[in-house]
């Protein structure tokens, strides 16, 4: 690299060559700007299920060595009492950068799930919330309810109706009905 220094006084001019050495430097793995990671919130579980961790474009590696990335999973505990714990014989690599991670129907589940892209021995973690909690059913057949035509209002105690696996405490569960009767109904009982 040439390099010149010039003198304001007198106009006067040095020029040098010089040597730069740049060194290579592998750098770790990053989130990709383009990632596809999303958090994972579910309250229909009726069924066992696979729930997909797309990882496809996910990181980068800009100095990539030919090597590719190695991705893998950790800290699949649970994130809260009463929730069950996930583990690495529950993800599946099904190829392309995606993973499957088999959940049981009718189970709770919590975890912050870490995401590691391995590059070289260097390496980058991203975080995914996965929670799984049960939504409320049917508990019994329901009454019908049958009201004249000008009714002003009536109370119904709707929450016993449904129970909720997850949480036995039926005054936590908030029943709303149909937008056409809101306006005469009553759901706080």
């Amino acid at each position: 690299m040439e390099v010149t220094a010039t003198n304001t006084a007198d106009q006067t001019t040095l020029s040098q060559l010089i040597s730069v050495i740049v060194t290579a430097v592998d750098d770790a793995p990053a989130l990709s700007p383009d990632n596809r990671f999303v958090d994972y919130y579910s309250n229909q579980l009726t069924a066992n299920k696979n729930i997909l961790i797309d990882c496809v474009n996910g990181f980068e590696d800009v100095d990539d060595d030919g090597y590719g990335l190695t991705i893998t999973f950790t800290n699949l505990s649970n994130a809260a009492a009463g929730y069950t714990d996930l583990d690495t014989s529950m993800v599946t690599d099904i190829g392309n950068g995606q993973f499957n991670i088999a959940v049981v129907a009718n189970t709770k589940y919590a975890a912050d799930v870490n995401i590691t892209a391995d590059a070289s021995g260097k390496n980058f973690t991203k975080t995914v919330k996965l929670v799984i909690d049960n939504a409320p059913a049917l508990a019994s057949a329901y009454e019908t309810i049958s009201v004249n035509e000008d009714f002003a209002s009536f109370k119904k105690k709707a929450n016993v109706l449904f129970a909720d696996a997850d949480n036995g405490d039926p005054d936590s569960i908030k029943v709303s009905f149909a937008d056409y009767l809101a306006d005469s109904l009553d759901s706080q009982y």
